[in-house]
Parts: structure tokens; sequence; C-alpha cells
């Protein structure tokens, strides 16, 4: 939201961050296989969901190219003055 109101991408300690991505789908279909598994088969796993890993400055770059193929221009703004260390 802060894009379209600013046309600008905000990414603090450089975007170096990694985050985990997967989609809300994959997420529901998996609770509704646990939720239609055998019991013993689930009780107690644990299932890893994550489609795959990015860094925060390329889903920024990823943001800023979607946008401008929907002909909305946004510049990403990095700060590169601390680390985040999550």
């Amino acid at each position: 939201m802060h894009a379209f109101k600013t046309g600008r991408l905000d990414v603090w300690f450089g975007g170096e961050a990694w985050r985990p991505v997967v989609h809300v789908k994959d997420t529901a279909e998996a609770h509704i296989r646990c939720l239609e598994a055998e019991p013993e088969k689930v009780r107690g796993e644990i299932f890893n969901l994550v489609y795959k890993n990015y860094r925060i400055l390329e889903l920024a770059h990823r943001v800023r190219k979607a946008l401008a193929e929907m002909e909305i221009s946004v510049e990403v703004d990095v700060n590169y003055d601390q680390v985040d260390n999550k």
C-alpha cells in the first residue's frame, strides 16, 4: 500500500534478511490433508510448507516489476544503516 501512495518501496537493513514464502492454497491443502489423514500418521509431526526462501530485497524488486507491468512506477529505496539479524 505504501508503494501505491508514495511511489517507493522502502527496504530496511539492506534487504538481506530471508523470508519464507508459501501460497495460502498450499497451506489450506496441507491442513485438509492432515485432517483427512489417519491420526497416527500425522499426530505430533511437523510439516514444512515453505515454497522458497527469498531475500527481502529480491521480493521488493519482484513487486516493483509486477507493478511496472501494470504501468505503476515504483522505486526501491534501500536503507543500509543497520543489519536485520532475524
